[in-house]
């Protein structure tokens, strides 16, 4: 009997100690890096300060400081973020975001990233409602965000300019 407890008292510590040190081993989920520059077809400049702030700079001196949060809704390379101002620079918002957050699916691309548009965190948004819904109704969440982002005709795609 002894023999046993102790045999399983090692196989459980042997499995726990793998999933620690594969669980480490993930690295971070978001396509960029900090103090990274990237640009996009309307010449705002994004540098990432930290994994979860981006200074945005736009046209006309807007600039501003914004927090990028994660949700829960992540695939396997495609994530949804929730972005907020967290300072305005010279009094303007480069990428106009009016209410609390902003949703958008974070897409890899080969030279930096897309932003795809699902959403505020306004109560009538609808388009965020339904977004919620079909991801929570979705087996495939990766496929359900790549189609998502297939759908919407309107993205920001940034790339790395340094």
């Amino acid at each position: 009997m002894f023999k046993r407890f102790k045999f399983l008292s090692a196989v459980s510590a042997l499995l726990i100690s793998i999933t620690v040190v594969l669980a480490g081993c993930g690295g971070s989920s978001v396509p960029y890096k900090k103090d990274d520059t990237y640009k996009d077809s309307k010449d705002n400049f994004i540098t990432i300060t930290a994994e979860n702030e981006w200074r945005v700079k736009g046209s006309q001196n807007s600039e501003a400081n914004y927090k990028v949060e994660s949700t829960e809704y992540k695939g396997d390379s495609h994530s949804v973020v929730a972005i907020s101002v967290k300072e305005k620079i010279n009094g303007s918002d480069p990428l106009l975001v009016v209410n609390d957050y902003h949703y958008y699916i974070l897409s890899p691309r080969e030279n930096g990233f897309s932003l795809t548009p699902i959403g505020t965190s306004h109560p009538n948004s609808a388009q965020w409602k339904e977004f919620q819904e079909g991801f929570k109704g979705a087996n495939d969440k990766e496929e359900f965000l790549k189609k998502e982002v297939a759908n919407v005709n309107k993205q920001n795609i940034f790339k790395k300019t340094n």
